[in-house]
């Protein structure tokens, strides 16, 4: 199988100054981590996140979880650029190409709009898009074209 995986950081600071997680934001990403074992146990791995804090220190639970290292991807910052899901899915593609599962740990925008664009340019279906909570991910199976939200 290969799965995307996206990840939507968990709670933040809103107004604080590093917008970094808050003790919930932590454990819904160690929470969140269990309930993808299932997807990334026994699987080739990657992680890429936004240079978001938030993001980070997301990924950071996600990458001692999973025992992956994570890489900035500056594209999935919804703070210093729009989403760009076209030049997004085309990175995910070469990615999938040497890895079974591939987890993007990003901000509302890419998780709300990214699998009903994949669906779009990928299976030509219309899929909605669907809102997230933090500390909530999207599973994509690429292969069997389904969408699972968790």
């Amino acid at each position: 199988m290969k799965y995307l995986i996206l990840v939507r950081h968990g709670e933040y600071g809103l107004f604080s100054k590093e917008k970094d997680l808050l003790p919930e934001g932590v454990v819904q990403i160690k929470d969140l981590a269990k309930n993808l074992d299932s997807y990334v146990s026994g699987h080739t791995l990657s992680i890429l996140n936004s240079t978001a804090t938030r993001c980070r220190s997301s990924a950071k639970i996600l990458e001692e979880a999973f025992h992956c290292p994570s890489y900035d991807e500056e594209v999935l910052n919804t703070e210093l650029n729009l989403p760009d899901c076209e030049h997004v899915l085309g990175n995910i593609q070469k990615i999938l190409s040497v890895v079974d599962t591939l987890i993007l740990v990003t901000h509302a925008e890419y998780v709300r709009n990214l699998p009903s664009y994949i669906a779009y340019e990928l299976w030509s279906r219309n899929d909605m898009p669907k809102d997230v909570e933090y500390g909530c991910a999207v599973v994509i199976d690429m292969e069997s074209r389904n969408i699972i939200y968790i």
